[in-house]
Order: C-alpha cells, then structure tokens, then sequence
C-alpha cells in the first residue's frame, strides 16, 4: 500500500513570526488589496520598495533568464515579498504574480520605525536566511541530480501548499512550463520524469493537476 503520507508542517508564515501587537499594527498601517489570478504583482526590475504581504492566496516568483522567465518560488498566506528592495533600496529582483486571487496588505515606504521592532526585524530576518538556506540546498541537489530527482525535489516542496484530497496531496497550480523553468530541462523531458514517477506509483498527472500518492517515496526520490 502506498505511503500516504501529509505534507511536512508548515513552516510559520512572516506573520506568524510576529508578536501579536507588531502583527496588528503592520495589518493597521498597510493598505489592502486584492489581485485577480495571473495578475502581475510586481515585476523584476521595478523601482518600488513597497512591502506585500499575502493574506490569503498563492504567487509565483519568477526571474527572467534569456528569453524565458524560470520559476523561483511559490509563495502563500502569510507571506512577505519584496523584503530585500525595501531594506536595500534597489529595484525588484524578481517578477511576483497571483496564481490564484490574492488578498495582501500593501506597506508603502518608509517603514524604518517598524524595522526597528524587535519582532518584525527578526522576522525578517529569520525569512531571509531561510530563503538563502534553501536556495543553497537546492543548487547543491540540482548540481548532483538528474531531472527525475529534480522535479521529485521540486515537488515535495510544493506539497507544502498544496491540499489533501482523498488521501492524496493535489498541486493544480504549476504547469509543466513552470516546472521544466525551475529544474533547468525542457517540458518533453519533465514530462518523462513525471511518466516515471507514475510508473512507480508515487504520483498521477491530469493536464495540470498532479496528484501524490505517495509523498514519503517523493522525497526520498528527490533526496
């Protein structure tokens, strides 16, 4: 019987991070706004320094590599975006856009009295370095793995926002172009990958939608 296992506990969004005074504040001084599916958020390159955080929804971070965009990220509830151009002061170094619809709470500069708040700054900081942590992780697995690895890595990551379903953890929210971008291969070999992994019971594909049936043996596939 295959191993049905959960999604891995999430780990604490940058609002989860705060105390619960710093977190009322920051939603009191942003400003809401709601974004439709495949709306552009912010795009790589842009000046701004303004501060999103997702309330509810999912993104895609994506950077711009040749002529075509490769995806970075996914990000969800409780996110920030656009950390490092608010602290450093230098344009976008990525292109966010929703996935599905967003609610956010836009904080526009300046911010510096709320940097200097103990939890906030930490929490920043605690999201920085779990970003450069896992980007480094991966660069280290993608160098020594072949693309079935690759996209077994990449998915066992996604899992964390995707949804249970009858025993199965459900990710709609990625395409195959989007996958292919993220592990350096083109969409007809992913698309074997994801046929070997079928194969061995671990998943399923229906156009965009992959099923895990088996998220243990995913990871362990992924390494």
């Amino acid at each position: 019987m295959a191993n049905t296992a959960r999604p891995e506990p999430r780990r604490r969004s940058f609002l989860e991070l705060l105390d619960l005074n710093d977190r009322a504040e920051v939603e009191a001084r942003g400003r809401p706004r709601q974004f439709n599916a495949h709306q552009l958020i912010f795009k790589q390159g842009d000046p701004t320094g303004r501060l999103v955080i997702i309330k509810h929804g999912l993104v895609k971070v994506s950077l711009a590599v040749g002529r075509q965009p490769a995806m970075l990220a996914i990000r969800g509830t409780g996110d920030v975006l656009g950390e490092m151009a608010m602290i450093d002061g230098r344009t976008r170094s990525a292109t966010v856009a929703a996935l599905t619809p967003v609610s956010a709470v836009i904080l526009e500069p300046p911010v510096d009295d709320l940097l200097t708040r103990p939890s906030i700054s930490r929490a920043l900081l605690m999201i920085i370095v779990r970003r450069l942590r896992e980007a480094d992780r991966r660069r280290v697995r993608f160098g020594r793995a072949n693309v079935t690895e690759r996209v077994a890595y990449l998915l066992a990551g996604l899992a964390e926002h995707g949804y249970e379903q009858r025993s199965k953890v459900i990710i709609d929210f990625v395409s195959q172009e989007d996958l292919a971008s993220a592990v350096g291969a083109t969409r007809p070999t992913v698309n074997r990958s994801l046929s070997q992994l079928s194969r061995q019971g671990i998943l399923t594909t229906e156009g965009q939608r992959i099923s895990i049936l088996d998220l243990e043996r995913l990871r362990r596939t992924g390494g």
